[in-house]
């Protein structure tokens, strides 16, 4: 999805603390609805308790991708990409340590 200029100044305003990134700016519906698409396509999930999106890790680098590139590249669709979440891969190793056979998922 391709950045707008506004869009890329608004990210680069952002403010990132470990896995959150929280909007210093009040934005219009219309505007915000378009940051949150690009949040989203970044890996972002919106947490009214934290009003910041949150990360599975730190935005940074994807963040200054987009604004580089202006593009969001939404992984999941565009390559179907779907990560096994860490817990749950290591719940697999340690399961097929245990066991004499192994089924690929």
């Amino acid at each position: 999805m391709k950045l707008t200029e506004q869009l890329s100044n608004i990210l680069a305003g952002a403010v990132i603390t470990d896995n959150r990134l929280r909007i210093t700016q009040q934005l219009d519906r219309a505007t915000y609805a378009q940051v949150n698409k690009v949040l989203e396509a970044l890996g972002g999930k919106w947490n009214r308790a934290q009003k910041a999106h949150l990360f599975d890790g730190d935005p940074n680098e994807a963040v200054a991708a987009a604004i580089a590139s202006g593009e969001a590249v939404e992984w999941t669709r565009e390559f179907q990409f779907f990560e096994t979440p860490a817990p749950l891969a290591d719940r697999m190793v340690e399961e097929g340590l245990r066991s004499t056979s192994v089924l690929e998922p």
